[in-house]
């Protein structure tokens, strides 16, 4: 009986979540007035200014500094979906679980070596499944300052294992990348939450759909916010209070410059 309940619920907050998106329509964001935004990542914030002229800034807040991370310029198509285009960096190139950051875009010019490397070491490779932590060598950065300290250039999220189809994917994903021509745009879709609307980035609305519908099937927790999952909008005060001092991009470049990415990164 217990087993019965628990399914029921779960089936209504799925239902009532659905429900919740085909409302998107009133997700309609002011060109007359300054948006407010943040979205809360536990160990760090990021906030989001949207001007009435159609302008942004993105700052972020971790524990030592806050910072402005990025600007440029923001639209919402039909869909609801806010549309940045950024004046500094390029989204990272994403295929199922593999992840190549583009966030600084002088790693643009290196893609073609990169390319190169996954394209020699399938050659090398001729197994069906190859384990992450190789695909993450195919090639790595050091950092500077830290000679011993290295980062893999693609990195593999919630697996252990890479199989072929996985990186002939990702050269595709790199090819579409360079012939396209929004590398500096990052999407967000608008998500309800409650009584609040979200926005999300476009390659995690899926799992944000299901971490939702999860939260929402259990009873009420504190610590449940719409700004945990995505970026909800605060007002003002909040937001001067929370991005006081402010310091200038790459404040901290040997930081910034390879810090592990944001899922919008």
């Amino acid at each position: 009986m217990r087993l019965v309940i628990a399914l029921l619920v779960m089936f209504v907050a799925q239902f009532s979540f659905t429900m919740d998106l085909s409302a998107l329509d009133s997700a309609v964001l002011s060109h007359t007035r300054n948006s407010y935004f943040k979205h809360d990542g536990l160990t760090f914030s990021e906030y989001l200014h949207l001007r009435p002229d159609g302008t942004y800034r993105q700052i972020t807040r971790e524990h030592l500094f806050v910072e402005e991370r990025d600007h440029g310029c923001w639209e919402q198509n039909s869909a609801g979906e806010l549309l940045l285009k950024s004046e500094l960096h390029y989204h990272g190139i994403i295929s199922g679980m593999l992840w190549i950051s583009l966030w600084h875009r002088d790693r643009y010019e290196t893609l073609p070596d990169l390319k190169q490397r996954i394209q020699q070491f399938m050659m090398d490779n001729r197994s069906a499944e190859f384990p992450a932590k190789a695909v993450e060598a195919i090639r790595e950065s050091l950092i500077p300052g830290q000679e011993k300290i290295k980062l893999g250039d693609i990195a593999v999220f919630g697996s252990q294992s890479v199989n072929r189809k996985d990186l002939e994917g990702l050269l595709a994903a790199i090819d579409h990348f360079v012939g396209s021509d929004d590398k500096n745009v990052f999407s967000f879709k608008p998500l309800k939450y409650k009584s609040a609307m979200i926005f999300v980035e476009e390659s995690r609305v899926s799992l944000t759909q299901q971490i939702i519908a999860d939260e929402l099937a259990r009873p009420p927790h504190p610590a449940h916010r719409a700004d945990r999952h995505g970026y909800g909008e605060v007002n003002v005060m909040r937001f001067t209070e929370e991005t006081k001092e402010t310091q200038p991009f790459l404040f901290f470049p040997e930081v910034t410059k390879h810090r592990k990415p944001r899922a919008h990164e």
